[in-house]
């Protein structure tokens, strides 16, 4: 009777994706936490290897979220230290309110004059700080929209000065 050794490797879960470099020859690499195993036995294995879709979408949309946190706290940071006054009348004069919200950039404007808001004061307005500079809740609402997609880098607007 022939008895063949097993040759099968023994097969590996991913629990989760913990990092991702360019390794040889520039290819993708990324760091497996495999299901049972401490953190010290992760190893950097090609893109070709990592079979679990799921774990890479987990990590993809991981660092999505983390590149977007980096972004807005970088974009808070270059509004504060960088725009005065006029900066910001400048950004408010280049919103286009929508028809139905009865709000007149003119408006706006004269309430950012009139409670001096520079880029500090700027990345610290929410929807209830607006309402206490007399501005309407629907618009508050619409410019507090319009400030996130500034801090995230989405808004047509250059931040830079």
């Amino acid at each position: 009777m022939d008895i063949e050794p097993s040759e099968e490797e023994p097969e590996y879960e991913v629990e989760r994706i913990i990092g991702k470099r360019l390794g040889k020859d520039k290819q993708v690499e990324y760091l497996i936490l495999w299901k049972g195993y401490p953190e010290s036995e992760a190893t950097w294995e090609s893109s070709e290897i990592v079979e679990d879709l799921q774990a890479l979408d987990d990590f993809e949309e991981v660092c999505k979220a983390e590149d977007k946190a980096r972004a807005i706290k970088t974009n808070k940071e270059y509004i504060k230290d960088k725009w005065n006054k006029n900066h910001v009348i400048k950004y408010i004069t280049s919103l286009k309110p929508p028809s139905g919200l009865n709000a007149s950039v003119t408006s706006l404007v004269s309430n950012m004059k009139k409670h001096k808001v520079d880029g500090e004061q700027l990345i610290q307005l929410t929807s209830e700080v607006l309402e206490q500079m007399g501005i309407p809740a629907s618009t508050c609402q619409w410019l507090v929209q319009q400030l996130d997609i500034l801090f995230c880098g989405e808004s047509d607007y250059s931040i830079r000065v």
